[in-house]
């Protein structure tokens, strides 16, 4: 018999060919050839020049055909091995690291303090609800240590806050803080059990003890790592970030303020060596039997907890202990020396006790249910490939008798080598292309870098075709980096963010803000909405995650981009802010303020002088804010200026216009600089000017600096009410909000140009309402400069006080004296919050002013 043959490749037979393979793309150039020369070319046989051209082209194609077919991270240069950050360069990362959201109901609650908290016993998380049954917002959370030495209850219910702050939703909050529960000691009074002798009895009894305490104290017993493991391919989404296991499910349903004998004997059935459980009794110790009634019900069961205790099992402490204890073994009664058992049980209890202190309390990998800890910084990143200038050309391959034609008709065709590589040249630069935008796909993809350049041209140099830089007309240094190729980066470069978003089922519409008030440039301002779209890709596991998160006020707020509330991040993105952060938005026209020393009031213009009035600037003159000095230096420079104009919003929005800064024509060359308000028939005095060139450069320095102050005082504040109500011994009161109340504020600021215009305002509530969490009733306040300045005083104040609060209760207990601060505060910023949404709401119902005629 003939061995079998080893396996192999099939031979393609060509019945299904490779429309991009060499014979297709040989005979596609031969039909072309056909059609382009007609009888000027007729031999296509191998031995024919042209022939030979085409098949180095065919094979050269092939080769690109093939390089572009490899998978995605092929191309962007990654490798299965390399880590986190590299992946997530590219907008890449695992779906562990997306899918997984925070807790929102109090299944999820339970599950996830269960993981954070593996310490604590009967744990309770519930939901506060109206008679409607409606939920308030507010949580109640209450808890007891699982350790056997005495409970350290203050460091157990700073870990519960902890846990509780940094996964809150917005508009929820505990309704006062983690309650310690009480031990009420039950003891196992008679035990009758049947065994199969497999296991020796002191670790038994251990573990049936270790049994009726989880489930006596609602708490999930531990289970081996691989049990616990998800399989592989199964992942939901979820706090857990993967499916709850059985264990958990049966701890969810088990969850019942009545404790059964039936729920004992569930937990010890299928304990390994145990038979069968003939009789099990639990009841109080005999300093505790006066609490009987409030703890044993009449049908056999126990009340599980109450409003501060609940049930705990007291181990056995003393030989008598287990005197009420029988063990069968093959129907007969084993002789229990007590002494010894009671020795060993102790001795087995500390050794578990030490184990899982070690382990932490649980065996689940928690690597899933890490927060997202921000865009991978530089050093942390390999580095992206290097451009190759080692191209190999296709026509390398031809035999040496093309060379050797060429030395032989040297002399008697002078050209004919120049004519020849001309024609190589044009061969190998679309190739060369080809090659070099693949190599570079690294650097068009990846969100770290600033590059704004999405085509990278290439040509073929003397390495590859010698005497080709003796044809160029134009010497390599000399020519365009690229703009001769690609004469739109910019758009190119969105296309190309726009995919990635898409692949997250993400979208940054910028279009919306079309035809809106604008502070740059075109040019500038497309670069501008370029940075925040690759700032949206780079934050887009934080901003799609945790879209509904809630800062931690325990932490500070301001200037922290990292507990910013992921709503107001991605708001601030759509609407195009220049940054997304809390921050004090009336710093810069403080910044103002403190330049001014005088009045700078508007005078009017008669008619004859605003015929002579001539613009400095013209009207597409636009400004650059993000590119010249920072706003400390523009206001060193302009300092005689803005001592005359200082904060003046009204002098800054008509700043926004370069077409309103004017002269006298008859005024010469020394005629003061003007600006004229939105009618056109009054004017700010800016400056006396010795010539026009000086007159230009200080309205586009003026222009530029009120652009860049009002992009800087653009933000956004969110506040939640329901932390506003007040506190009573430093425990927050369940105060819900009224019928119909407002759940989340956003406070704006309203002076600027963009927040002054209607059309912003609507773009503004509208994605509010899209993108805030549906079941939440959210309200925008457009706040002046006044108005804002008294909002973030209190803001602030408030903001200070609620963090020494927090810090208190992770302590122990907030004073009485701290309480009573924060109360005030509270109310202090709940009054301003209200008396801008009534005056928001009798400006709405107002009828809107007729406009003046503006000076076109």
């Amino acid at each position: 018999m003939n061995a079998p043959l080893p396996a192999g490749i099939a031979r393609h037979r060509g019945d299904s060919p490779d429309p991009l393979g060499f014979d297709a793309l040989r005979a596609l150039g031969v039909d072309r050839a056909q059609q382009a020369s007609g009888r000027l070319w007729t031999d296509y046989n191998l031995h024919d020049p042209g022939v030979s051209l085409l098949e180095a082209l065919c094979y050269a194609i092939t080769e690109d055909v093939f390089a572009a077919r490899q998978p995605v991270p092929t191309l962007l240069g990654l490798q299965p091995q390399d880590d986190d950050a590299a992946w997530e360069r590219f907008g890449l990362s695992h779906r562990e690291r997306q899918e997984p959201c925070r807790p929102l109901s109090e299944r999820d609650w339970q599950l996830w303090l269960r993981q954070q908290l593996p310490q604590a016993r009967q744990l309770q998380i519930r939901a506060q609800q109206d008679p409607a049954g409606r939920f308030q917002g507010l949580w109640t959370l209450s808890l007891q240590d699982r350790g056997d030495a005495d409970p350290d209850q203050p460091g157990l219910l700073q870990q519960a806050l902890k846990a509780f702050w940094s996964r809150r939703n917005l508009a929820e909050d505990l309704a006062h803080p983690p309650q310690a529960l009480q031990p009420r000691w039950i003891v196992l009074r008679q035990l009758r059990i049947a065994i199969t002798g497999e296991r020796e009895l002191p670790e038994l009894l251990g573990e049936l003890l270790q049994r009726c305490d989880d489930c006596i104290s609602s708490r999930i017993p531990d289970s081996p790592e691989q049990d616990l493991l998800q399989p592989e391919g199964e992942f939901s989404d979820g706090p857990l970030g993967r499916a709850a296991h059985e264990e958990e499910l049966q701890w969810l349903e088990s969850r019942h303020p009545v404790l059964h004998p039936a729920d004992l004997a569930r937990q010890l059935g299928g304990l390994p060596g145990l038979e069968s459980v003939e009789d099990l009794r639990l009841d109080l110790p005999p300093e505790d039997q006066a609490l009987a009634d409030a703890t044993l019900l009449p049908h056999g069961g126990l009340q599980r907890w109450g409003m501060d205790w609940a049930l705990r099992l007291r181990w056995p402490e003393r030989a008598a202990d287990l005197e009420g204890w029988t063990v069968l073994k093959d129907g007969a009664a084993m002789r229990l020396e007590l002494g010894p058992l009671l020795a060993e049980l102790q001795e087995w209890r500390r050794v578990m006790y030490m184990r899982r202190a070690g382990s932490g309390g649980s065996a689940v990998s928690q690597a899933h249910l890490q927060t997202w800890q921000g865009f991978p910084a530089e050093e942390d990143l390999p580095p992206l490939p290097t451009r190759r200038e080692d191209h190999l050309p296709a026509t390398a391959v031809l035999p040496a008798l093309y060379e050797q034609a060429l030395q032989a008709a040297r002399d008697e065709v002078p050209g004919l080598r120049a004519q020849w590589t001309g024609y190589r040249a044009l061969l190998e630069q679309g190739l060369l292309q080809v090659q070099v935008q693949r190599e570079q796909m690294p650097h068009l993809y990846a969100l770290d870098q600033p590059d704004t350049r999405s085509y990278w041209p290439g040509l073929p140099g003397e390495a590859q075709l010698p005497g080709i830089e003796a044809l160029l007309q134009t010497p390599p240094s000399q020519l365009p980096s690229g703009g001769w190729i690609d004469d739109d980066p910019l758009e190119r470069r969105h296309r190309l963010l726009d995919y990635q978003l898409a692949l997250h089922g993400e979208v940054l519409d910028h279009g919306l803000l079309q035809g809106l008030p604008c502070y740059f440039a075109p040019s500038a301002w497309s670069l501008h909405l370029l940075r925040l779209k690759r700032s949206f890709a780079q934050r887009l596991p934080r901003l799609t995650q945790e879209r509904h998160a809630a800062p931690d006020y325990s932490r500070p707020l301001l200037d922290q981009a990292d507990n910013t509330p992921p709503l107001q991040e991605r708001l601030a993105l759509q609407l195009g802010m220049l940054s997304g952060h809390s921050r004090l938005l009336g710093r810069t026209l403080a910044a103002l303020e403190a330049q001014h020393s005088g009045s700078s009031p508007r005078m009017a213009l008669g008619e004859d002088q605003i015929d002579r009035l001539q613009p400095v600037l013209d009207s597409q003159s636009r400004a650059r804010p993000l590119e010249g000095p920072p706003l400390e230096q523009r206001l060193q420079q302009l300092g005689p200026l803005l001592r005359r104009i200082g904060a003046d919003t009204d002098c800054l929005l008509a700043a926004l216009a370069p077409q309103r800064f004017v002269v006298d024509a008859e005024a010469g060359e020394s005629g003061p600089l003007l600006l004229l308000d939105d009618s056109g028939r009054a004017a700010w005095r800016l400056a006396a000017v010795p010539s026009r060139d000086q007159a230009r450069n200080l309205a586009h320095a003026l222009h530029e600096l009120a652009c860049l102050v009002q992009l800087q005082g653009e933000g956004l504040h969110l506040v939640e009410p329901l932390l506003l109500r007040p506190c009573t011994d430093g425990r927050s009161a369940a105060c819900p909000l009224p019928e119909g109340g407002v759940q989340l504020y956003l406070v704006c600021s309203g002076w600027t140009a963009r927040g002054r215009d209607e059309r912003f305002r609507e773009l503004t509530q509208a994605l509010l309402r899209r993108e805030a969490p549906a079941h939440l009733r959210c309200s925008v306040l457009w706040l002046d400069a006044d108005a804002l300045r008294e909002f973030e005083a209190r803001w602030q104040h408030w903001l200070d006080l609620r963090r020494r609060y927090c810090q208190a209760l992770l302590g122990g207990q907030a004073a009485p004296s701290l309480c009573q601060t924060l109360d005030q505060a509270a109310e202090q910023l709940r009054q301003c919050l209200e008396t801008a949404q009534k005056s928001g709401q009798n400006a709405a119902d107002e009828p809107p002013p007729p406009h003046s005629r503006a000076r076109p």
